[in-house]
């Protein structure tokens, strides 16, 4: 209150708060939220990321920031490939999932059998065996082609679901929630 000026740096869009209850609603909002809808013309937009492959970055920038997110040169276009990850000799279809030149692969699991989600007793949360199953072997044959573990990181929407693919990874890996 006493201070001349301030400056809050950081990304209202990303990690919202998580409300589970319906009394508790009014509080989905956050300070920076109201913050930047009370003072739109004192909020300013970095507009160029360094983390990321444009393809990977694609949603998020329509999504959340209106296609105004960029990714810098030095990111723009980098893969594995890059990284002189080998190419894979596993066989279909790991070679084309694995394959270090392409930044973003979807794996579609809706025709396995097994491929259901599941609910731990008392528990809100959710797992799924196959999925965390297909990360391990993922993780797994990344580190065979040549991926240093602390490259690799693991998100997941659900805490049942990062505690079982750490019970398979082991403490190696990072695994996290979003």
């Amino acid at each position: 209150a006493k201070a001349k000026r301030f400056i809050l740096a950081g990304d209202h869009k990303q990690l919202p708060p998580t409300i589970l209850s319906e009394e508790a609603k009014e509080l989905s909002e956050t300070l920076f939220e109201k913050l930047i809808e009370m003072y739109p013309q004192n909020s300013k937009m970095l507009e160029v990321q360094y983390r990321m492959n444009e393809k990977l970055m694609e949603f998020p920038s329509k999504e959340f920031y209106d296609g105004r997110l960029k990714a810098d040169d030095s990111v723009r276009g980098i893969t594995l490939a890059d990284l002189n990850v080998k190419k894979p000799s596993f066989g279909k279809p790991w070679d084309d999932i694995l394959n270090p030149k392409e930044p973003l692969v979807f794996v579609d699991t809706s025709r396995c059998r097994n491929r259901w989600e599941r609910q731990r007793r008392g528990s809100l949360s959710r797992e799924n065996p196959l999925e965390a199953r297909i990360v391990k072997e993922i993780v797994e044959k990344l580190i065979e082609m040549g991926v240093k573990e602390d490259w690799i990181g693991v998100i997941t929407p659900y805490d049942d679901q990062v505690d079982l693919i750490r019970s398979l990874l082991g403490d190696a890996i990072e695994v996290n929630t979003v």
